[in-house]
């Protein structure tokens, strides 16, 4: 496809400007953000993409290589013909090279014999993974789209005398009937422990005839991650009040969202927003958002000073995620937006 061929020449811009001989990129099933942005492809188990001025290709474990095949008809394959023999394939394609660049979480058995200078470039290729093509954005929608089901589907459920287990079982249940698998376990939160978090694993706690529950949830889908946050109430109009104000900013904050946008200037919107509600302006802001889409959290990260600066991207899909504190809970609502045409959009509603 030509957005691979486009993919493969931005990695060879990486060789050029960090003077490098190749770069070697890591992937897991567990983990297949690279090979899902440079080929489409979920590793069976685990593989390197290796790529230098001239050549490209996949270091695949022999038993996987037919499996692999149809995702990569533009690209070579190197047999790795043992599964623990991943340092001899690349001690061979790294013969008379001196300065390779790695990305991601290579174990370092693979370079015990190899005598070269390793240079992390895994800050440089996380920077590409921002901008999402049309095919994968849809599936990022169809990702999504699982986790508004989920929503519609639990709230019917949500009633005093279910535990918090229940709750999560159940979602656990639907959301794998819909997706592979989810991006991290289902999270339940109610009655006391609302107050300290809204993000915690579900517990033998039966819901009250006066309560505040807060549910996280995420799923991989044909590779690509979601995530979102909703609370419920049971009895508790002050609190569901407050959610609903804290949801209006939400809105009001992505609706002023534009290509001009910095993430340091969201915090600021957040904070104007809330004060125009009467709502608290303590945002927890190391969990405000992070990009999505081929893994759960991705760069840029609304908390890192080393982010402020980055602006909104065409193609970007990020989370929004505003927590505050209330008189005895939190609250907190999380979305996944996309930014297109020089506006932001919420994809989780």
């Amino acid at each position: 496809m030509k957005i691979f061929s486009e993919r493969k020449k931005q990695l060879r811009e990486i060789l050029k400007d960090k003077n490098l001989d190749a770069i070697l990129i890591f992937s897991s099933n567990h983990d297949a953000r690279y090979t899902m942005w440079i080929a489409g492809l979920i590793p069976g188990l685990y593989n390197y993409y290796f790529i230098d001025k001239k050549k490209s290709g996949f270091l695949e474990i022999d038993y996987f290589i037919e499996e692999i095949k149809p995702s990569i008809k533009d690209e070579q394959i190197f047999p790795v013909l043992e599964e623990d023999l991943f340092g001899i394939t690349i001690k061979s394609l790294c013969k008379g090279l001196k300065r390779v660049g790695i990305v991601g979480l290579a174990p370092a058995r693979d370079f015990l014999d190899i005598k070269i200078e390793l240079i992390n470039v895994s800050n440089e290729v996380n920077n590409l993974l921002v901008e999402k093509n049309v095919d994968e954005i849809e599936k990022i929608k169809k990702a999504a789209q699982v986790n508004n089901e989920a929503f519609e589907y639990i709230k019917k459920l949500i009633k005093p005398g279910i535990t918090e287990k229940e709750i999560g079982r159940k979602m656990q249940n639907f959301l794998l009937s819909q997706a592979e698998s989810l991006s991290f376990p289902v999270c339940v939160t109610s009655g006391d422990q609302i107050e300290l978090t809204t993000a915690s694993f579900p517990r033998s706690r039966k819901l009250g005839k006066k309560d505040i529950i807060c549910i996280d949830i995420g799923v991989v889908r044909d590779g690509f991650n979601s995530d979102s946050t909703r609370m419920f109430f049971i009895n508790n109009k002050e609190a569901e009040k407050s959610y609903s104000n804290l949801r209006e900013a939400h809105f009001a904050v992505i609706k002023r969202i534009n290509k001009e946008t910095k993430i340091k200037n969201i915090v600021e919107l957040y904070k104007e927003e809330l004060m125009a509600r009467n709502l608290s302006t303590n945002l927890y802001v190391k969990d405000l958002g992070h990009s999505v889409g081929f893994g759960l959290h991705e760069p840029p990260m609304i908390s890192r000073e080393d982010c402020e600066d980055f602006k909104m991207r065409e193609n970007m899909v990020f989370t929004l995620e505003p927590e505050i504190d209330c008189e005895g809970y939190k609250i907190r609502v999380e979305d996944m937006i996309l930014f297109k045409n020089g506006k932001a959009r919420i994809i989780t509603n």
